[in-house]
C-alpha cells in the first residue's frame, strides 16, 4: 500500500471566474485522490489559498495611482 499527498495549486486571480479554475487542477486532483483511495492506498488531498499572490489587474490599477503601494 502506498501513501499519496496531493496538493491543489490555487487558481490565479487574473480575471473573472471561469470553468478552467475548476476543471483545471481541482477536478483532476479530486479524481486522482478518490481513485487511489478506492485502490486501497492512503491519500490526503490538500487545498490552500495564496493570500499574497500578486494579481495582474491589481498591479495595473495600482500603477494608475499617484501613491506607491508595496505588495
Amino acid at each position: 500500500m502506498s501513501c499519496f499527498l496531493v496538493t491543489i495549486t490555487p487558481a490565479t486571480p487574473n480575471g473573472d471566474l471561469h470553468i478552467g479554475h475548476i476543471a483545471g487542477s481541482f477536478i483532476a486532483a479530486d479524481i486522482f485522490s478518490r481513485a487511489q483511495c478506492q485502490h486501497g492506498h492512503d491519500c490526503v488531498l490538500v487545498s490552500y489559498s495564496d493570500d499574497y499572490h500578486r494579481c495582474p489587474s491589481v498591479d495595473r490599477w495600482a500603477s494608475t495611482l499617484s501613491v506607491h503601494i508595496n505588495f
